[in-house]
């Protein structure tokens, strides 16, 4: 039996990635693993600290990039979870968008 009860809104996406992102003045270039409409899971060894405020660039298969603010809810010696912040829904729309698109190349 599962623990950790899911408290995802949208289902997470198998999605091998670039991401650049900054937090406290530093710059990293790690790689997504999954990715939902309301956060990503990225690999790392640059753990930072759940409550960390982080800028994302995640680019797309059709040649787009998003530019998006999250907070770190989750840190351990795979990586971090991120989610979106909620604020610009029409960007988290957008994200929900792709992260469909992906799901359809995926079939």
């Amino acid at each position: 039996m599962d623990d950790f009860p899911e408290k995802r809104k949208d289902a997470r996406q198998n999605y091998f990635s670039p991401v650049v992102y900054s937090a406290q003045d530093l710059e990293f270039r790690e790689y997504i693993l999954d990715i939902s409409g309301g956060g990503v899971f990225i690999k790392t060894r640059h753990l930072l600290p759940p409550g960390t405020e982080i800028n994302l660039v995640i680019p797309f298969p059709n040649a787009s990039y998003l530019s998006l603010l999250g907070v770190v809810v989750r840190s351990g010696e795979k990586g971090i979870a991120v989610q979106f912040h909620k604020d610009d829904l029409k960007l988290i729309e957008e994200v929900r968008a792709q992260v469909q698109s992906l799901r359809l190349l995926e079939q």
